[in-house]
């Protein structure tokens, strides 16, 4: 292990490479073995074509180590060309590199920051948002927004034709501490954002498929702020997301 300085001072861990003993590469990446091997091979090809061996064992000799250069140069040319990508199992590149996966982390990143803008104009028109009072399903009591965590949803919770999922994703305190069904009291709670709020897409309620996960009831709205969801709607953590649906590891 070694350490290299980057642009700005810091120490970043690295390798060391055990044929040049440079940083910042290994041995079956670096270029000065690699050309190494190329004039080791045309050493060894000249003086067998020469043959001026005093002993066989000489000659022998030098056939083994052209034969062996040869093939450690064919591992270093060849290197990832074989190798199969873990999400297409197509060869010659890797699962980061794969062409297929990026166009389709790319579509999924395209519609999901889509679908959330269109959610936030939704909250935005309904005054749902941290501070709201509303009613929840689960306790029948009144309770506080706390948070609302855009960054749980994804397409699958996109209400259309066929089956979605309702995530949790909005956290809320209770004004007056309450009885569970185990007799436990609960001062907060999360629950689902009601069926409307999630209609993004304005499906018929007759076709839409409903969700047995908990909401609430808007008791008093607030104003959302313009950053509002600024985090949950940066492309950074869409794509993120985006991964973490087409890619999970």
């Amino acid at each position: 292990m070694a350490y290299r300085v980057d642009e700005n001072g810091n120490y970043k861990r690295t390798v060391r490479c055990g044929h040049c003993y440079e940083v910042g590469h290994n041995k079956s990446s670096c270029p000065k073995r690699k050309q190494d091997l190329k004039d080791n091979i045309a050493r060894y090809t000249k003086e067998l074509e020469e043959d001026n061996f005093s002993d066989d064992w000489y000659r022998d000799n030098t056939e083994t180590y052209l034969k062996n250069s040869k093939e450690q140069l064919a591992k270093m040319t060849q290197k990832g060309k074989k190798r199969s990508c873990g999400f297409c199992n197509e060869v010659g590149h890797t699962r980061r590199t794969c062409p297929k996966r990026k166009v389709a982390v790319e579509e999924y990143a395209r519609e999901l920051t889509s679908a959330r803008h269109k959610l936030i104009d939704n909250l935005r028109g309904q005054g749902i948002f941290v501070g709201a009072l509303i009613e929840t399903e689960r306790e029948k009591a009144p309770a506080i927004i706390t948070d609302i965590r855009l960054g749980q949803f994804g397409l699958n919770n996109v209400i259309s034709t066929s089956h979605f999922y309702r995530v949790s994703m909005v956290c809320y305190d209770l004004i007056v501490p309450q009885k569970n069904s185990w007799g436990q009291t609960v001062t907060r709670g999360n629950c689902a954002l009601p069926q409307d709020v999630l209609n993004i897409n304005n499906v018929s309620e007759a076709d839409v498929y409903r969700s047995p996960a908990c909401s609430f009831n808007l008791l008093s709205p607030v104003d959302l702020p313009d950053d509002a969801f600024d985090k949950a709607t940066s492309y950074k953590e869409i794509e993120k997301f985006a991964i973490d649906c087409i890619d999970p590891r």
